[in-house]
C-alpha cells in the first residue's frame, strides 16, 4: 500500500499538509428554509405526513439514545432554536460526564478515560503504558477509533470535555492498524476542530513515530452493522451507536440547507430522518477501503463524490458547516472540513433506534 507524504511523516512533521481550514472557493446558492420547531430524539423535524412503514421498519417515538451528542450549536453562531430544519443544535441528544482527580467517565458509553494524555510515545510504548496501573486500577487499554471519537464535542471550543487535557501534539494513538500491522492510526486534531483520522508507519526514515495516547477502560464499544432484511435490505442498523441509516445515501449534490431539508422531508421507511451530524457520520468510517466507509454501505456509496454534508455548523467560522470526506485523495484516512454553506455536496440521513 502506498501512503501519501502527509500520512507517512512522524507526528508533528509536515502538519501543514493535514491541518488548517480548507477554505474552498465560494459557491453561489445555499438556499434557505423557514424557521421551525426543534427536532426530538429518534428522527428529524419532518416526516409527519409520510406513509406508515411496515412493522419494525418505521421511526421510533422515543428511542433510547446510545451515542453521545455534542454541545448544541446553530448555524450563524447562534443559540438554539436554530433557523434551518434538522440542524445539529436542534436535535435532542444525550451527553454526561463524571469527573474525579485522575479520570473522566462518560455516563453514556460507560467508558472511563485518564484526564491526562501521555507524552509522545511509540505505538509499542503506548500499548505498554496503557497496560500499566493508573488511578489505582490496572485494566486500561488503547482506545478503539470509535471510542476516541465518542469523546469529541463538535459544538464547542476546544472539542474535548473541559476536564480532559489536550495532548501535545494534537493527536492520539488508537488500536486500529493496517492489515500487515506495519502502520497504525491516530486521530489528528487541534484545539478547536477535528481534521482527520490519519495513519502513520511505525518508523519513517529511521525514526520511530511517536504520538500521545489517552488510555481507556470499560466494556469496548462493539456491535454489528447490518442491513435489515425485513425492511427490503435498504435500512441499516448500527448496534454500536444506536443509529439507523438508509443503505444508499442521496447522490444529489446540494447546498447545506437543502441537504438539511431533504433529510427532514425524506419518507423512506416512515420518515423521521435528519441529516447526520459530524460525530454520527464519522462513526461509519472503516480503514483500508476506498472510500473508507464500512460494509454494507461500501456497495452503495460509490467511489466518487464521497464528501458529505453534516448537520454540524462550524463552532468557529460563521457561515460555514462541517463536511466529511471518506476518500480525501487517499484510501487510508478521512477528513472533516469546514465548507461554505453554498458548496454542493451529498447528504446522508440518519435516525435513532433502541438497541435491544
Amino acid at each position: 500500500m502506498a501512503l501519501g507524504l502527509a500520512l507517512a511523516l512522524p507526528v508533528g512533521a509536515g502538519c501543514e499538509l493535514l491541518g488548517g481550514i480548507d477554505e474552498r472557493p465560494d459557491v453561489e446558492g445555499g438556499g434557505g428554509a423557514a424557521a421551525h420547531g426543534a427536532g426530538g430524539p429518534g428522527g428529524g423535524t419532518g416526516g409527519g405526513d409520510c406513509p406508515a412503514a411496515q412493522p419494525g421498519c418505521g421511526p421510533e417515538a422515543a428511542p433510547v439514545l446510545k451515542w453521545p451528542d455534542s454541545t448544541p450549536r446553530c448555524y450563524g453562531d447562534k443559540e438554539p432554536p436554530c433557523d434551518y430544519p434538522g440542524e445539529d443544535g436542534d436535535v435532542a441528544g444525550t451527553q454526561g460526564y463524571t469527573v474525579d482527580a485522575d479520570t473522566v467517565t462518560d455516563t453514556v458509553t460507560g467508558l472511563q478515560w485518564l484526564r491526562e494524555a501521555s507524552v509522545p510515545l511509540s505505538h509499542a510504548d503506548a500499548v505498554t503504558v496503557c497496560q500499566g496501573t493508573h488511578a489505582n486500577v490496572s485494566d486500561w487499554r488503547l482506545p478503539k477509533l470509535l471510542e476516541l471519537l465518542s469523546l469529541f464535542d463538535y459544538g464547542k471550543v476546544p472539542l474535548l470535555h473541559g476536564d480532559l487535557a489536550l495532548p501535545e501534539p494534537y493527536s492520539q494513538w488508537v488500536q486500529e492498524s493496517g492489515g500487515n500491522g506495519a502502520w497504525h492510526y491516530y486521530m489528528m486534531f487541534d484545539d478547536y476542530e477535528t481534521w482527520e483520522l490519519s495513519a502513520g508507519e511505525l518508523t519513517w526514515g529511521g525514526l520511530v513515530v511517536t504520538t500521545p495516547v489517552r488510555c481507556v477502560r470499560g466494556a469496548p464499544l462493539s456491535g454489528t452493522v447490518t442491513a435489515v432484511t425485513e425492511c427490503d435490505g435498504q435500512l441499516v442498523r448500527d448496534s454500536r451507536t444506536g443509529l439507523e441509516w438508509p443503505l444508499v445515501p442521496s447522490s444529489d449534490l446540494v447546498p447545506w440547507t437543502e441537504a438539511l431539508d431533504g433529510c427532514a422531508k425524506l419518507c423512506d421507511h416512515g420518515g423521521g430522518w435528519r441529516l447526520a451530524s459530524a460525530k454520527e457520520l464519522a462513526s461509519l468510517y472503516v480503514a483500508s477501503t476506498n472510500p473508507g466507509v464500512m460494509a454494507p454501505f461500501d456497495t452503495g456509496i460509490g467511489a466518487a463524490a464521497a464528501e458529505f454534508w453534516t448537520s454540524t455548523p462550524s463552532p468557529t467560522v460563521s457561515g460555514r458547516a462541517m463536511a466529511l470526506d471518506f476518500a480525501p485523495d487517499d484510501a487510508w484516512f478521512y477528513s472533516i472540513r469546514i465548507e461554505l454553506a453554498g458548496t454542493p455536496l451529498r447528504g446522508w440521513c440518519v435516525r435513532d433506534y433502541t438497541v435491544n
